[in-house]
């Protein structure tokens, strides 16, 4: 069973890894996929959901190495991380960008999330915005813009609540910035959507064990504390507005978030072979310069017999809109330059390499189900959070050059 193949190679990566580095935000991204390939394995021998006989071994294969060439630069980083340190100009810098923004973001989304609990229930207001009456993303003009790149910047703020917290910095900031962190999850209830919940629990273990070693026991049962007080009332929302689009179906509630969970390993060979060639060269995942155009695969539908709108991990996401080869090409780019940014220290900033860093766990720990950035304003946010480590640390040295030449 080809499913087999994805259980072996994320196992004994998992196996490796732990036995290297114990286990760390690394370990637990491998974790998290090997989870979903066991999943996909169950609903594959038990479940009537998934059709068995589209896996197949060249795809399996292909989507394998995919993903080791994505995902192989990115363990490497979380296992050589190390707290960088940074001046106090720059931590103030990033502390109030992501404050200033992430309250923006709160203000901008706050009439559509109380719009969304005025209805009878989450999973209403989910049925109302597949049926285009709840307008959740229409928050509209400039608003819209400075709510999304709050989005965007606030990402980096569950990095930063694990930073301040390694370097005993201001309590009150650590916690501003753990209320920065939800911003997403805010956002994803102006829609009734779940996938801010998963994101931020994603995110937020992930980072508790990229920081383990620099946390100290008291400060860990403070965070799980914590932990345990945010999830409870987002697992409750995660449940209910399941039930109400599951309930009811041929296939129990259970059934539908365990292949919720596992499809990404199953349904990369459903598309393996009617998008092998490149179908819209990447306007669907990477519209930079607009939203993605209408209808990209209405003329790729004529025959499919599955739903196109599932999950293939992110893998799949970019598969769909460049092909085979084109994805190929991306993969083995991307492990070269992330290689090369971690390995030779000099080409970049320290800041530059934390938001690179913080960008990619984003993209990677959540990619997971799809990639999940590809609203042309998130990428353009990522762009000026790339360009501003690379270059912020060269202003704050030359003005404080250019304040002591004064002084003198």
């Amino acid at each position: 069973m080809e499913i087999v193949i994805y259980f072996i190679f994320f196992f004994a990566w998992f196996l490796f890894n732990y036995k290297s580095h114990g286990f760390n935000g690394g370990t637990f991204v491998i974790f998290l996929y090997l989870s979903s390939i066991v999943c996909a394995g169950y609903m594959i021998s038990f479940s009537s959901m998934f059709d068995a006989g589209k896996l197949d071994f060249f795809a399996v294969v292909s989507h394998v190495l995919f993903l080791f060439l994505f995902l192989f630069p990115f363990i490497y980083a979380t296992n050589h991380h190390k707290l960088i340190d940074l001046t106090k100009t720059t931590l103030n810098f990033l502390f109030y960008m992501v404050f200033v923004f992430s309250v923006f973001s709160y203000l901008a989304y706050l009439p559509k999330v109380i719009s969304v609990f005025q209805y009878g229930s989450l999973g209403e207001a989910r049925v109302a915005f597949y049926m285009g009456t709840l307008n959740a993303e229409d928050v509209g003009g400039i608003s819209a813009y400075i709510g999304i790149v709050g989005r965007t910047i606030s990402l980096v703020s569950l990095y930063l609540f694990f930073y301040f917290i390694a370097k005993s910095e201001s309590k009150i900031k650590v916690s501003i910035l753990f209320f920065c962190s939800f911003v997403d999850v805010f956002v994803s209830l102006s829609y009734a959507g779940r996938g801010g919940i998963t994101r931020w629990i994603f995110m937020m273990v992930f980072y508790y064990f990229l920081f383990n070693d620099y946390l100290s026991p008291v400060i860990k049962n403070k965070i799980k504390t914590a932990l345990t007080i945010s999830i409870l009332p987002m697992v409750v929302i995660f449940l209910v507005v399941s039930y109400s689009r599951f309930s009811g179906r041929e296939f129990s509630v259970i059934e539908f978030i365990l292949g919720y969970f596992g499809q990404p390993f199953i349904y990369f060979s459903y598309i393996f072979y009617d998008f092998f060639d490149n179908t819209y060269s990447g306007q669907q995942v990477f519209p930079l310069f607009g939203m993605p155009a209408e209808g990209l695969y209405s003329d790729k539908l004529n025959g499919i017999d599955y739903y196109i709108n599932t999950f293939s991990t992110f893998v799949g996401s970019i598969y769909k809109d460049v092909g085979f080869l084109i994805t190929l090409l991306i993969a083995m780019f991307f492990s070269i330059v992330t290689i090369v940014t971690y390995r030779v220290e000099r080409l970049s900033t320290k800041l530059y390499r934390l938001i690179y860093f913080v960008i990619i766990a984003n993209i990677f720990v959540n990619g997971l189900f799809y990639f999940q950035f590809s609203s042309s304003t998130l990428l353009k946010g990522f762009l000026l959070l790339l360009v501003l480590g690379y270059f912020l640390p060269f202003f704050i040295e030359f003005f404080a050059t250019d304040k002591k030449f004064k002084r003198n």
